[in-house]
């Protein structure tokens, strides 16, 4: 299995060469063999581009969560889903993000019908009881044919109690 990055051009011709070297008689030897071969994407693979959000968040606060995914398979992504849920707190929330195609399919006029990435902002409700504390974001994508998921660090500070600070209101009168 070869590993190849995301923008290698797929159309480009390859060629696979495979060395032996060995000793024989004390002498070494080499046998080299060349072959053709195609590459493809593969069918399906959703991506997270990007999990963006404060590194840090209040309990009671709504902790904004920016991702964004994008199809790097070579099939149309239907129907995908993405979950943003911090797991110690038994908090999630479910987005529905549509269908990716392969790449942007775009008309003569340039607009762009079809996409191979999107952006959502998920809000997740942080409890105002939630211990103060550094917690796992966990952010998966998924639908019928792939999934991913990535896991980022979050700080949470504990709401501050409400304080009544009581002034007393002292008045005098002076009479001359």
């Amino acid at each position: 299995s070869l590993q190849l990055p995301n923008d290698f051009d797929l159309s480009e011709g390859l060629t696979f060469t495979v060395r032996i070297e060995g000793k024989v008689n004390g002498d070494t030897k080499f046998l080299e063999d060349n072959f053709d071969i195609s590459v493809q994407r593969e069918s399906y693979n959703v991506e997270i581009l990007n999990v963006d959000s404060e590194k840090t968040v209040k309990a009671g606060e709504n902790l904004a969560v920016n991702v964004v995914l994008k199809n790097r398979g070579y099939e149309e992504l239907q129907d995908i889903f993405v979950i943003a849920s911090i797991p110690e707190l038994n908090l999630q929330k479910k987005v529905y993000f549509e269908d990716l195609t392969p790449t942007d399919t775009c008309d003569n006029d340039n607009s762009c019908n079809k996409q191979d990435s999107a952006e959502r902002t998920i809000y997740l409700n942080i409890p105002v009881s939630a211990k103060a504390g550094v917690y796992d974001l966990v952010v998966e994508s998924y639908n019928a044919d792939s999934k991913n998921t990535v896991k980022k660090k979050i700080a949470i500070v504990g709401s501050e109690e409400a304080t009544n600070v009581i002034v007393p209101v002292v008045s005098k009168e002076v009479g001359i």
